[in-house]
């Protein structure tokens, strides 16, 4: 098993220092959509994502640990 070289990573996780959280962030999924009469009915033919922004206030969270908060809270120096 590969180690992986965490050198120029910081932990993220105030309780249990884990490298990687979990932010909730709001972007928009706009779908292009045609009416198939062939199969009667919708079919996606395109998608687009927009940007996703977070802020102080935005959700986050732990996998290892089951930590939640604020992205304020995270200790990044």
């Amino acid at each position: 098993m590969a180690t992986t070289d965490r050198s120029h990573l910081q932990s993220l996780c105030p309780v249990c220092g884990s490298y990687t959280l979990d932010v909730c962030c709001q972007a928009e999924l706009t779908h292009g959509i045609v009416f198939d009469l062939s199969e009667n009915s919708l079919r996606v033919v395109s998608e687009r994502l927009s940007d996703a922004e977070w802020d102080e206030a935005s959700r986050v969270s732990c996998q290892q640990c089951g930590w939640h908060g604020m992205f304020s809270e995270v200790p990044i120096s």
